[in-house]
């Protein structure tokens, strides 16, 4: 159960980040650090994508 919580949270984190760069003009300014939020950002979308289905179908061998 808290697998599928925590990719949840990972979900609405990684929107509230986006949406601050994206008011802010975070993205304008391409540097590393810039490149590397990104990454964090899209993997704040793209990993529970992937676990959210995994835990849901096995969540009787996790105990859910």
């Amino acid at each position: 159960m808290w697998a599928l919580v925590a990719s949840g949270a990972s979900v609405y984190l990684g929107c509230m980040d986006t949406l601050y760069n994206l008011e802010h003009g975070k993205y304008a300014s391409f540097d590393a650090g810039m490149i590397l939020e990104m990454l964090i950002n899209l993997s704040s979308f793209a990993f529970p994508v992937i676990l959210i289905p995994y835990f849901w179908r096995h969540r009787r061998w996790f105990g859910i």
